[in-house]
């Protein structure tokens, strides 16, 4: 006997499968995440940056490695000989630190490039290596803002009584303000606010399961 009931009005017309409508919500919802491709556009966005940066970093240190090195071949008799010797060891000195951070900056930022191909591309390993890139850059940052306070901003303390020495004719500097150790915090300050926002958000994101199974290949 036909099935005539309200839902189904026509009595030859079969009634609509109830599966249908599950198998296009489990079809949308097998749609594949697109969060880790975001932050792989973002990785490999900022790790190029960061690249860069720290590329012309290790070029200074390195310029001013070589320039301390030619200065001293200058005679000891020529005129201002002792003056040039000083004022580019200590500039060799400021330098070289931010060499030794550019360093790091390279190091880091190649890690995420690769970290972010792998997010781009749903790795598995990227997931681990999300977090794992993102301790180790907290760390980092660590090491590049004792560089700054330890070794840079003391340099540049001397190197500025040096040219403040040199102004007055060779007399002594007079104690002034130490523009050094406050370069040298506001550096260290400056780069924990610009650098570590990131590091801290891939730490979250890639430390949960949820996130983590969304990369699978």
């Amino acid at each position: 006997m036909p099935d005539f009931t309200p839902d189904n009005p026509n009595p030859y017309q079969p009634p609509e499968s109830p599966t249908a409508p599950m198998q296009d919500t489990q079809t949308a919802a097998g749609q594949p995440s697109s969060m880790p491709k975001v932050f792989g556009i973002l990785s490999i966005i900022f790790a190029s940056l960061v690249l860069v940066f720290g590329l012309m970093y290790v070029a200074f240190g390195v310029i001013f490695n070589v320039a301390e090195f030619m200065s001293q071949t200058v005679p000891p008799d020529s005129p201002n000989s002792a003056e040039m010797k000083n004022t580019f060891g200590l500039m060799g000195d400021m330098y070289r630190g931010m060499g030794y951070q550019g360093v790091v900056w390279v190091v880091m930022s190649t890690m995420l490039l690769i970290v972010g191909i792998g997010q781009l591309r749903y790795r598995r390993w990227a997931a681990r290596w999300s977090v794992i890139w993102g301790a180790l850059a907290l760390v980092s940052l660590v090491i590049i803002s004792a560089i700054a306070v330890l070794i840079i901003g003391p340099a540049y303390q001397r190197f500025f009584e040096a040219m403040n020495t040199m102004t007055k004719g060779g007399g002594s500097a007079s104690p002034g303000f130490n523009i050094g150790p406050v370069f040298g915090v506001a550096t260290a300050i400056s780069n924990l606010i610009f650098y570590a926002p990131y590091p801290i958000v891939l730490l979250v994101v890639f430390s949960q399961k949820k996130n983590r199974a969304l990369m699978q290949e």
